[in-house]
């Protein structure tokens, strides 16, 4: 638990692309039954970390013996394991995985925009882009925002259109700080939350390996 901390501190490419080798090592190790389960747990905690820093080739690329450290070249390659295959899924491609309910619409945000946003009115106008660009594609006459009292009058708006019962906003690819945070607060009586995070939030759901199921099921059973 403590490495995880201080991982947090690490910006070096090369160092965490080494990091995601050697942890994927321990993960696909045909003994890690040996590990307790909160000890994998943590592996895939900092997995996802790393990920969130590296972008999409570099993360890729730690996988790969021709562009890591000599020390780990022995590995294998990403897409011959089955817990790679399912972090991987999970990381790149969450927004397809989720399925839609009678009564419920789920709108994956990628929350990178949002992350170093303090300003009511950038936060308000931003999730107001991205929902309108998921849900309404083809729309160019975005409604211009700049509090939360103004983006839950639209929710009616898109709820009618989608022909759904409620909302779940679940955000990813970014951590909320203390105005996001206050934000989100105030959109919960009209939408449902999760934000995939390591934060003790009151809606945040932390990251791992049966991460998609466990969003599912939260979607199935929103009534």
């Amino acid at each position: 638990k403590r490495a995880l901390e201080n991982l947090k501190n690490v910006n070096d490419l090369q160092l965490l692309k080494i990091i995601v080798n050697k942890l994927y090592s321990i993960l696909s190790n045909s003994n890690n039954s040996v590990f307790e389960d909160e000890q994998i747990r943590i592996c895939f905690q900092a997995i996802w970390h790393c990920a969130k820093i590296l972008n999409l080739q570099n993360f890729i690329d730690a996988w790969r013996i021709s562009n890591i450290h000599p020390e780990v070249a022995d590995y294998t390659s990403i897409g011959e394991n089955t817990i790679s295959q399912t972090l991987n899924q999970q990381i790149l491609d969450l927004p397809a995985q989720l399925q839609s309910t009678e009564k419920t619409y789920p709108i994956v945000i990628n929350a990178q925009s949002l992350e170093d946003e303090t300003d009511n009115d950038s936060i308000a106008q931003e999730l107001c882009n991205q929902i309108y660009a998921i849900v309404f594609p083809n729309e160019t006459d975005i409604p211009e925002i700049n509090n939360a009292p103004q983006l839950k009058r639209l929710i009616p708006y898109i709820k009618k259109q989608l022909n759904t019962q409620n909302l779940a906003l679940i955000f990813h690819n970014g951590e909320p700080n203390e105005s996001l945070n206050k934000f989100c607060k105030k959109l919960t009586d009209v939408i449902h939350i999760k934000w995939i995070t390591e934060q003790p939030i009151a809606y945040g759901v932390p990251p791992q390996e049966n991460l998609v199921n466990i969003l599912q099921n939260w979607i199935d059973h929103l009534g």
